[in-house]
């Protein structure tokens, strides 16, 4: 693959409206559900090999894997995490990552970026839902905490996989990275549960990291 066919892995966000999104991605969610899941490690040889093809530098098969006292400290000491890791594997911002987490019936769960790795959970009884609120959304639910337990799933707690960008191309920003890593494994035939998880944000603006 050329960097120019790889670059076309970078599409707009999906065609409807905001207030669509939940029932959209449940939707797809469920189909997405009966798709046989690719493996962990199968899914890293996509991610280096559409990296190179960007003439990125890629991520060593072990090290994308965090897991264990890392992987606590992801989640319970963040700061001090992705300070390691940007010490460890040499990023120009810690943001500069592109994350993705599983699901306990082994499929992707979502594709993201920056330093937002964690497992929330919907905190409601059990069962399958069928219709949720964009406002409920609104107040403190991530949709993939809302897909996972429509699915009846939970997060898979052991793993995360890790890409750190270390640099960006021109014209570039990690969130673009992100989509386009995203749409290459859809492409792959990769399952991912939250499927337009890696579709939204604004790819050209972010905010200043905050000082010291």
């Amino acid at each position: 693959m050329t960097r120019e066919e790889a670059e076309l892995y970078y599409k707009p966000k999906p065609p409807y409206k905001r207030e669509q999104r939940i029932e959209k991605r449940l939707e797809k969610a469920l189909q997405e559900s009966k798709k046989t899941a690719v493996c962990p490690s199968k899914i890293v040889e996509y991610v280096n090999y559409y990296l190179s093809a960007l003439e990125i530098s890629t991520t060593d098969p072990v090290e994308a894997k965090i897991e264990g006292e890392k992987l606590r400290e992801a989640v319970e000491s963040p700061n001090s995490f992705y300070a390691w890791l940007k010490k460890a594997r040499g990023h120009k911002d810690e943001r500069d990552i592109v994350f993705m987490q599983f699901a306990n019936c082994g499929r992707l769960a979502i594709v993201a970026n920056s330093t937002d790795i964690g497992f929330p959970k919907l905190v409601e009884p059990k069962g399958r839902y069928t219709q949720y609120d964009y406002k409920k959304l609104k107040n403190g639910c991530y949709i993939s905490e809302i897909i996972l337990h429509y699915l009846e799933k939970e997060w898979d707690e052991s793993f995360v996989l890790v890409f750190p960008i270390l640099e960006l191309p021109e014209g570039m920003s990690s969130h673009k990275i992100e989509r386009s890593i995203g749409n290459y494994l859809i492409s792959k035939e990769v399952p991912i549960l939250d499927y337009y998880s890696h579709m939204f944000g604004n790819p050209n603006k972010r905010k200043p990291k905050a000082g010291p």
